[in-house]
């Protein structure tokens, strides 16, 4: 949804909707349930098959269709406020209930480089990160890291002025 710069809610700009968890999605959720390595009890030392965590989201003005075999954002928007030129940090997290973490993230004016008065936001993508030390270098434009959730809403148009706020919910 969209607030104006007095933080009053812009009539219509609710968006909601299901999102895929793709396949890329699916086999990291895979790696992150289960060890590599089942160690000593005693010693406490299993190995991860994963360290991989969710991090971080992109928002796009293009749309394709929600299948779990999503690579990509179609047009993803440039974050100015992100470690690479297409991904925000994911923002804050709560736990509604017991089997549910929400993720929020607010983008202000000066997040994306508006290429004039506005810009058009129609999809989104979660990403895990994969720091290896020297900073995300992840690229979603060029499909290089895939989303693990993708979402397509209908285009909604975020003005200068105003702050978009994303809210993506898990529920197991």
């Amino acid at each position: 949804y969209l607030t104006n710069a007095d933080g009053t809610y812009v009539d219509g700009s609710f968006r909601e909707g299901h999102n895929v968890f793709t396949n890329y999605g699916r086999a990291w959720l895979s790696n992150l349930i289960r060890w590599s390595l089942v160690g000593d009890l005693a010693a406490i030392n299993d190995v991860q098959t994963t360290g991989d965590r969710l991090r971080w989201i992109s928002v796009g003005s293009g749309s394709q269709e929600e299948l779990v075999g999503v690579q990509r954002l179609v047009t993803p928007l440039s974050i100015l406020t992100g470690p690479t030129v297409y991904l925000g940090a994911l923002g804050t997290r709560s736990f509604p209930t017991n089997n549910a973490i929400r993720h929020v993230r607010a983008f202000s004016g000066t997040d994306f480089a508006h290429l004039g008065a506005s810009v058009t936001v129609a999809e989104a993508g979660l990403f895990v990160d994969q720091d290896t030390g020297g900073g995300p270098a992840l690229d979603v434009a060029i499909g290089t890291h895939p989303p693990v959730a993708y979402i397509t809403l209908p285009p909604l148009t975020k003005l200068a002025a105003q702050t978009l706020t994303v809210t993506w919910e898990f529920r197991f």
